[in-house]
């Protein structure tokens, strides 16, 4: 007869949990001993049997706790868009009608036809575990927040009377604005929640964040969603009652106001709008008038009236030409000078006839206008180099790469050698009559066509070096 392998053995205990049998699971445990991996019989018994089998699964050494290898064994690990990570059975506790998900917090469970227990079955399981949560291989602070996500009010109470409280990585996933998995958990609960939902999970969170001093982050892309150019948001965010209470509580300094204030005045809702504008969301002369346009547009009568009041309530005609003028003050200071944009695009060195000669291009456009001047110097030299996108020392070698069409003025004499070489995308080049020496290896690994007046000498470098023309 072949050794049962360990997969079989872990199959034959969670069969025999799954029946709810305390007499086949102790013949499974008398028979084979040790288990490699309990965790997922454990959370089972957990939430689909009761607390004796439960009780006989910890007298047997049975926990939460897996290693490395037996996730790979066991083929546990879950996949999200950002990460690889376990599921924690020990969350099946927590469990209520409210958890979403499933799959990705308790794994692929076998077929299980058996009713779930009520929660307070499961409480009374973790006053059992609460006598050792850490050999049992339950994170209590983990356990706390997914009761307060998943609204099980009684377990929540349970776990802030033993005095749990939340740890630095569940404050992580309340507080950070990134994106990364426990994020889009709570963005999903938070646009599907209902109003009475929300209060409490925001609530919740709120005040055991308020121990340590910080407050839940919420950022625009978790309460609206933008699809086919328009946005939609949950409208339970925008009652008023939960308005109040993420002023409150939530920090929303990436939430995109204006867009919510639109939502507002398009939904007519009065009430919120005016505790959002009375906490500062409406402050400048344009974001009024761009609301004031929204509420005409949509019809909003009423919105409109009162935004009108508002409007006439709150501005100084004085001040709001001061602020015109000094705002017409400074785009004029802002605005560089010809030469100062040129220096933008270009490096250049004076030459000991007085004149320029460009030595780098630093744009990113894909149709170049070489400048005939810069400040009060022609430019009559292209040098070595200026286009090619594998010189040294420069940032833009991709953007060179890009560029597709280049246009040199009248007045440059000279392209240097390899000054324009090995631009994939090149088609074509405009050169000048003026232009009376090209260097060598210039268009080079270019799909060029070089256009110029006819008989010019770019039209002979092109003849002699077998490059299409076109005369202009």
């Amino acid at each position: 007869m072949s050794k049962m392998t360990d997969k079989t053995k872990v199959a034959l205990l969670e069969n025999a949990v799954i029946a709810g049998n305390l007499n086949e699971v102790k013949a499974v445990i008398e028979t084979h001993g040790t288990f490699e991996f309990s965790a997922r019989a454990f959370g089972i018994a957990c939430l689909y049997a009761d607390s004796q089998m439960v009780k006989l699964l910890a007298e047997n050494t049975m926990t939460f706790h897996y290693t490395k290898e037996a996730e790979q064994k066991y083929k546990i690990q879950m996949k999200t868009y950002s990460d690889t990570y376990s599921p924690d059975y020990a969350m099946m506790l927590a469990y209520t009608d409210n958890t979403f998900w499933d799959s990705y917090h308790f794994g692929m469970l076998p077929e299980i036809t058996a009713g779930k227990n009520s929660t307070q079955t499961r409480l009374g399981m973790l006053e059992f575990f609460l006598e050792d949560p850490d050999h049992y291989g339950i994170n209590l602070s983990k356990l706390l927040y997914y009761a307060v996500l998943w609204r099980n009010r009684e377990m929540v109470d349970v776990l802030l009377n033993h005095g749990v409280s939340l740890a630095d990585k569940q404050i992580r996933w309340l507080t950070a604005t990134e994106r990364f998995w426990h994020r889009d958990e709570l963005t999903w609960a938070i646009r599907h929640m209902p109003e009475s939902g929300l209060i409490y999970v925001l609530q919740t969170y709120a005040t055991l964040l308020q121990k340590v001093g910080k407050k839940i982050a919420l950022t625009h892309a978790m309460v609206a969603s933008v699809g086919f150019g328009k946005t939609e948001i949950n409208d339970t965010i925008l009652q008023p009652s939960v308005i109040r209470l993420i002023l409150d509580t939530a920090n929303v300094e990436k939430m995109k106001k204006g867009e919510i204030l639109e939502l507002l005045v398009q939904a007519d809702n009065m009430e919120s709008l005016e505790l959002l504008v009375q906490a500062g969301w409406m402050k400048t002369t344009a974001q009024k008038e761009k609301l004031m346009q929204c509420a005409r547009d949509c019809g909003k009568t009423g919105v409109l009236a009162w935004l009108m009041d508002y409007n006439a309530r709150t501005t100084d005609p004085e001040k709001e030409q001061a602020k015109e003028e000094a705002k017409m003050r400074r785009a004029l200071a802002a605005t560089p000078s010809p030469t100062a944009q040129l220096k933008k695009l270009w490096n250049y060195q004076k030459r000991d006839d007085g004149n320029l000669a460009i030595t780098g291009y630093k744009g990113s456009e894909t149709v170049v206008n070489v400048p005939a001047v810069i400040g009060r110097e022609n430019v009559t030299v292209i040098g070595t180099f200026s286009f090619f996108p594998w010189a040294s020392r420069i940032k833009n070698g991709p953007e060179r790469k890009a560029i597709e069409r280049i246009v040199i003025p009248e007045g440059i004499r000279m392209i240097d050698h390899e000054a324009i070489c090995c631009i994939d995308k090149l088609t074509e080049v405009v050169i000048p009559a003026s232009v009376r020496f090209i260097g060598h290896s210039n268009f080079m690994q270019c799909p060029v066509t070089i256009h110029a007046p006819a008989g010019s000498y770019a039209e002979t470098y092109a003849k002699n070096h077998s490059i299409p023309f076109v005369a202009e």
